[in-house]
């Protein structure tokens, strides 16, 4: 398991941050919200049935971050945007597992922000993303550090999803993939290796 490693987006508040626009309409029903969920797990995902595009991503009217990284989160798991210079390292380096889809991206003026792709990782592994419970951690009080997938059920892709039956599903990544993102200083990223995963057990589980 050493040789692969959990992926995401450290959330800053400096990064800027935008968001699909239906989600600036003020109060949402939780059916709305629900469906707005559903439609941006499936970008995440890759599977854009049903989706028009471009798709239109608006900064947080109350947002301060000026930061433009490789990688724009919208606040929420594994929903990404990334940079040109992000896109052509994958597509220089042939990496496998992921896709693009075309955006247009608005700051709070409404000024045209260009240079950003949303992002979908479409490799996937089967199974489940399982807590190990052997090891305490020394590097988080009361956490255990450890977690393993079930390799069987990879197609082999060098960023993939798993997590089907679950709310989010987490990227992981090959470690050639993890060097390259190193090697180019892709920042404000975790890249965590999964025999050294820090978590809470069942109290995180309760939340996937």
């Amino acid at each position: 398991m050493a040789d692969f490693f959990k992926f995401n987006s450290r959330n800053y508040l400096t990064t800027f941050y935008a968001q699909r626009p239906e989600w600036q309409k003020g109060k949402l029903s939780q059916q709305e919200r629900e469906r707005l969920c559903l439609i941006e797990r499936r970008l995440s995902r890759g599977e854009y049935e049903g989706i028009e595009f471009p798709v239109v991503f608006r900064q947080h009217p109350h947002d301060s971050g000026k930061r433009f990284r490789d990688v724009l989160d919208n606040r929420s798991i594994d929903d990404y945007l990334i940079s040109d210079r992000m896109k052509r390292i994958l597509e220089e380096n042939n990496v496998t597992g992921w896709k693009t889809y075309p955006i247009v991206m608005y700051d709070k003026r409404g000024n045209e922000i260009k240079g950003y792709h949303g992002f979908s990782v479409t490799g996937r592994c089967g199974g489940e993303f399982h807590y190990l419970y052997d090891i305490k951690s020394t590097r988080c009080k009361g956490a255990y550090e450890g977690a393993s997938i079930d390799l069987d059920q990879w197609d082999g892709s060098e960023m993939f999803m798993i997590g089907e039956k679950t709310r989010c599903s987490r990227i992981i990544i090959t470690k050639r993939v993890y060097k390259l993102f190193k090697e180019h200083k892709i920042d404000a990223v975790e890249m965590e290796s999964l025999p050294k995963y820090i978590h809470f057990g069942s109290q995180i589980a309760n939340l996937t």
